[in-house]
């Protein structure tokens, strides 16, 4: 009689300890089941490089500019070990830069397996022949992984008022693209908008098409200045 006292007790207690962990990890599960299944198709980090001395060249769609990205060492930010994007552009030539009306010189950035973070930058100030840090609090998602069709995730939120939310969006996997550099297919485009928290209107400041094992061939964002779309397209890829 004890003996099926203490195994029906027993049974009572991993019952009760399961019904713990089950409510305990609900949102984890959840979760679990709104991503899909690993696709070989997906872009994932691997496909994105950022190898030391990895360098990219654009030249503009009207063909009158042109200059080249390179990721160069590491350097610490707030303790955390960052690569350094270094560019050698004199004028924007992104969204961030035409923002401000400065070219973006640095962006320093980490990569593992989830997720491409900015977490500074620095701009080119020509007047004063030297740079301008500046960090990014919380850090800037730049590149969600993996990449899939439909897939979206809030880049950053400025918390100021009113309080600005970017966010991207791959609105296609399967995009056929040509560029200086070459021919390429099943590209993926990924689309940046931005919009006041609470509201749902968002308008579209940047767009990027991604080849695996490239990266961006071709971007495009609005100029503030020109209320304009400015195009960029790749001219030349060197792996190491």
């Amino acid at each position: 009689m004890k003996a099926s006292f203490l195994f029906i007790f027993g049974q009572f207690v991993i019952l009760f300890i399961y019904a713990i962990i089950i409510i305990g990890c609900g949102e984890d599960i959840e979760d679990q089941n709104t991503i899909p299944l690993l696709d070989s198709s997906w872009f994932t980090a691997l496909d994105m490089p950022t190898a030391d001395g990895d360098s990219w060249e654009y030249i503009r769609s009207d063909g009158k500019y042109q200059y080249t990205s390179k990721i160069v060492g590491t350097t610490n930010v707030g303790g955390t070990t960052a690569r350094i994007l270094v560019s050698n552009s004199d004028i924007p030539a992104d969204y961030l830069g035409a923002s401000y009306g400065f070219p973006i010189r640095n962006y320093l950035f980490t990569k593992d397996t989830r997720e491409y973070k900015e977490y500074a930058y620095e701009l080119w100030i020509s007047f004063l022949h030297n740079t301008y840090f500046q960090r990014y609090i919380p850090e800037r998602i730049a590149w969600s992984f993996p990449l899939y069709d439909k897939k979206e995730w809030v880049v950053n939120k400025l918390y100021t008022q009113p309080s600005f939310i970017y966010t991207r969006k791959v609105t296609s996997s399967n995009e056929s693209i040509t560029v200086p550099y070459g021919n390429y297919s099943q590209v993926f485009l990924v689309q940046e908008t931005v919009s006041i928290e609470d509201q749902p209107t968002a308008g579209i400041i940047s767009s990027y098409w991604l080849a695996k094992g490239i990266g961006v061939i071709k971007y495009e964002y609005f100029d503030p200045d020109s209320l304009k779309m400015v195009t960029y397209n790749l001219v030349s890829f060197s792996n190491k």
